[in-house]
């Protein structure tokens, strides 16, 4: 039996349980514990399938039962639990991963000290690490009592990571942990964050409950841990809360008094935002980097610039940037940093093999400057400490991106350090002295937010870049429903919570599951005129034009003069071939939004389209006074012109056309126009153009063809056409 047989096996019985096949699962169910071989799951899955019958007996004789879907409740809520404990000890005999590593070594040593006794362990450490504050030490730690916390904390990830479920008893020693005044916030972080992730590989609704509590139970850093591990929790096993009664009906406690919604929200928020990571890593390497490494001269002068304040002119360097297009590229980087976004992925990832990153709990351990790994020179408010000290205290870096540069620091010379904290001092702003920076960027790093999008991208890293990714549930390779989640979807169910999850994908262009919530919005309160505009625009977006036009409609209804809204009405129109209808609408806001090229363009396009070539290049000329050189307007200025048989402003305004920014399109029309005026020979001249532009004969005789019905009127067959086709080879 290996590992993609065992899970194959336990989603079966998970399956049969979604779907309330009771009978079927303890069937399945079987085959698993049997493969364990431990006579206390046979024992309780022999007692669900016994009371399971003596139901289905009762029911069958028509014994009334008020009891009855209680039972089932329980009956099922067991066997799932029977189903995770025969799985995860089949995969302790045969998993190679490290999780099943550790469970193995543990159960063959004496089992951990409690969760009690390691409180107080590491309570007696830091009562030890205080006293080194006073005299004759001075605040220096010794490194063997350093050494000795950071194991201590260890021991307390990795037991409570890899502990089986808790009993009531845990719980009690958990809760000792909300309540101490002595243990250290990090400690603290590292238990919250080792539950969290022993919730993704076993479901635990005890340790889930102690996460609700902790979420509200501390300053903010381990309480935003708490809450993104039930974040991940829900997302990953909010089918099974129901069959909990207390812990759902702590979540709904929750939501009422603490803001559970809104504050899940915004770490889904993030969850959705990190999904963008890969693309904005691939820009970085594909785009920016190689771009920089082909103009190393030209950054060595921003280097200098950034070193010696320039005075006058903008220097030469800032007008390169614009030539190679990397400020807008800088800019959207910037923009996307100022969304929350990872930006600093690919900069850290290749610093990520560092021996500290080897042992797993330190991806997930806060950021500490006293940390033994920390070079002595960082440490105890060195000179380095003090330069760097806006680095480490902005919340820009998460926890490992901090350890990282701190482990590089002691590897770049005096120049690069200077021109590193020289572009920290450009993003920050040098008109704030030092300390008014530093509480600034402290306030700012400590809001709730930025701590859950710290830790957010903390385990994006442990998940895509360390040594045991693969190994684990990664919550950032499955999809995220919010809203067919039974929990999810009744916490989330707020129209300005929706909005907000609506609009992030609106803006990454996402428009199926953003026209989807926006739809539902518009059913689930009184709607406003943006919601509708919205729905639509995602609809027009997916080209389910009659749809996104009714959405339009009810939009107008709410705001009649909106001269967006008749924009979009009138382009649905368009693609739904009614030129005549999109011209009202056009009409309608133009006169809302007078000399709105746009709009003048659309107009003259349905024009032409119904026919009307005249009143077409009317408006034609009004975009052309309106734009300088424009293309377009000469364009169908040109084929207007042709169309109503006026050849020498036709020819005027395709010779305005100049030579290298003509189409294939443009030719073939010059050779339309020259083959009723001029001859044959200046119109195969013109078409060769067009045909060799093309690249594709096969194309171009299409296209050739397909303007039979304009040509026809000037006595150009069909016949004639084919031929002409032939002479452009």
């Amino acid at each position: 039996m290996n590992e993609n047989n065992i899970n194959s096996m336990h989603a079966s019985i998970v399956e049969l349980l979604e779907e309330n096949r009771l009978k079927e699962a303890q069937t399945q169910a079987q085959a698993l514990s049997d493969l364990c071989g431990d006579w206390t799951l046979a024992n309780r899955l022999e007692q669900n399938r016994t009371s399971y019958n003596y139901m289905l007996d009762y029911m069958r004789q028509g014994i009334s039962d008020p009891q009855r879907e209680d039972l089932y409740l329980r009956l099922r809520t067991d066997l799932w639990d029977i189903a995770d404990r025969a799985r995860i000890q089949l995969l302790d005999k045969v998993s190679a991963s490290y999780y099943h590593e550790l469970r193995r070594t543990r159960a063959l040593l004496p089992p951990d000290p409690s969760l009690k006794e390691q409180l107080a362990e590491l309570e007696s450490i830091v009562d030890d690490i205080d006293l080194c504050q006073l005299p004759p030490h001075n605040n220096v730690i010794p490194d063997d009592l350093r050494r000795r916390h950071e194991a201590a904390s260890r021991r307390v990830f990795i037991s409570t990571w890899t502990s089986d479920p808790w009993t009531d008893e845990q719980v009690a020693q958990a809760d000792l942990w909300l309540e101490s005044n002595i243990v250290d916030t990090h400690d603290i972080c590292l238990l919250t964050s080792a539950v969290g992730m022993s919730l993704l590989q076993w479901f635990d609704p005890r340790k889930m409950q102690w996460l609700l509590k902790a979420s509200v139970s501390f300053d903010n850093e381990p309480c935003e841990r708490a809450l993104v591990g039930v974040a991940l929790a829900l997302l990953q096993h909010g089918d099974r809360i129901p069959l909990y009664p207390d812990l759902a009906a702590t979540i709904r406690e929750h939501a009422a008094e603490y803001w559970l919604g809104k504050r899940l929200n915004t770490v889904y928020l993030q969850l959705l935002r990190c999904r963008e990571t890969e693309d904005i890593n691939r820009k970085m390497q594909e785009e920016i980097l190689p771009t920089m490494l082909k103009n190393k001269d030209l950054f060595q002068k921003i280097k200098q610039s950034l070193e010696e304040e320039y005075e006058g002119d903008v220097p030469d360097w800032a007008e390169a940037l614009d030539r190679l297009g990397l400020n807008d590229k800088f800019r959207e980087m910037s923009d996307l940093q100022m969304q929350g976004k990872d930006i600093y992925m690919s900069t850290f990832a290749r610093l990520k093999t560092h021996p500290f990153f080897n042992d797993l709990p330190n991806w997930f351990r806060p950021f500490d400057l006293e940390h033994s790994a920390i070079p002595a020179e960082l440490r105890q408010g060195g000179a380095l400490q003090q330069k760097f000290c806006l680095f480490f205290e902005a919340g820009a870096l998460c926890d490992s991106d901090k350890y990282s540069l701190a482990f590089v620091l002691q590897h770049l010379s005096q120049a690069q350090r200077d021109m590193m904290l020289a572009q920290l001092n450009q993003e920050i702003g040098d008109e704030m002295d030092d300390n008014e920076r530093l509480g600034i960027l402290r306030h700012a790093a400590m809001l709730p937010q930025a701590i859950s999008n710290r830790y957010l991208q903390d385990l994006y890293r442990f998940f895509k870049l360390s040594r045991y990714k693969g190994q684990l549930p990664d919550p950032f390779r499955e999809g995220i429903d919010l809203y067919g989640n039974p929990v999810l979807g009744q916490l989330l169910n707020q129209p300005e919570l929706k909005r907000e999850i609506a609009d992030l994908f609106l803006s990454e262009q996402r428009w199926k599951e953003a026209g989807n919530i926006y739809m539902g919005l518009t059913c689930m309160m009184v709607p406003s005129d943006e919601d509708y505009q919205k729905a639509g625009f995602c609809l027009q977006k997916q080209r389910h034009y009659a749809m996104a036009l009714r959405y339009y409609e009810q939009a107008d209804l709410i705001n009649h003069h909106n001269a967006w809204t008749l924009r979009h009405m009138g382009t649905c129109c368009r693609m739904m071939e009614k030129p005549a209808d999109a011209l009202a609408y056009y009409q309608e806001a133009d006169a809302l939004q007078p000399g709105n090229r746009a709009v003048i363009y659309h107009m003259a396009n349905c024009l032409a389209e119904m026919g009307e070539y005249q009143e077409a290049m009317d408006h034609y000329f009004r975009l052309d006074l309106a734009e300088e050189h424009s293309l377009r307007a000469w364009r169908c200025i040109a084929w207007c012109a042709f169309r109503l048989g006026r050849w020498d402003t036709a020819q005027k305004y395709h010779d305005r056309i100049p030579d290298q920014e003509k189409t294939a399109q443009d030719w073939l029309n010059a050779g339309h126009l020259a083959l009723v005026t001029e001859g044959l020979a200046s119109a195969v001249e013109r078409y060769r153009r067009a045909d060799e532009m093309m690249g594709d004969h096969d194309e171009f005789r299409e296209m050739l063809l397909e303007d039979i019905g304009e040509l026809a009127d000037h006595g150009v067959t069909c016949r004639d056409l084919e031929l002409i086709a032939d002479m452009t080879l």
